[in-house]
């Protein structure tokens, strides 16, 4: 899943894309209605001044913990990251993109042995990448994207790069 820290320290490395993915609409609404319902909760419990400063701190939190823990989707001319774990673009095999249904099914499906999934169910499509490193314990990757058109360009042009920067070395 992780291949150490290749290129942890590369600076100047292009960014092909990158992406956050962060809640949905229907997610904040949901956190907003469950952060609101604890004031609620505490401010007939206590008061109503309590409640509001309850209710107000708990939504702040969670919405700001939501937006600064969303894993990030990045693909530059060395490696592919996904969350925390990075894959060198030389074992990216073959890419594909899956739909809403197909993205649903397969993540409802098991495999032997385990992909690394990073699937958000608020958002509908995702890509499936086949890892050709034979370490690797994890034989695909599956990630959700809000753009996964842009994200396959993304991969096979920084792949081309790389392609091209190995051959003239």
């Amino acid at each position: 899943m992780t291949h150490n820290s290749f290129a942890d320290n590369q600076t100047d490395c292009p960014i092909y894309y990158s992406e956050k993915l962060r809640l949905g609409l229907a997610q904040i609404a949901f956190v907003l209605a469950m952060t609101g319902s604890l004031g609620i909760a505490y401010g007939h419990a206590y008061g109503a001044p309590f409640g509001f400063l309850i209710g107000g701190i708990a939504s702040f939190s969670a919405l700001l913990l939501a937006f600064l823990w969303a894993p990030k989707v990045e693909v530059t001319r060395s490696y592919f990251q996904v969350g925390k774990a990075k894959l060198e673009l030389k074992f990216v095999g073959d890419a594909k993109l899956l739909d809403s249904d197909l993205t649903k099914r397969s993540v409802r499906q098991p495999t032997n042995p385990p992909g690394y999934q990073l699937v958000r169910p608020w958002i509908a499509e995702s890509i499936v990448i086949i890892v050709s490193d034979t370490t690797d314990p994890h034989p695909f990757w599956q990630v959700s994207s809000r753009n996964p058109t842009a994200l396959l360009a993304a991969l096979n042009s920084a792949k081309l790069a790389t392609e091209g920067t190995d051959g003239k070395s």
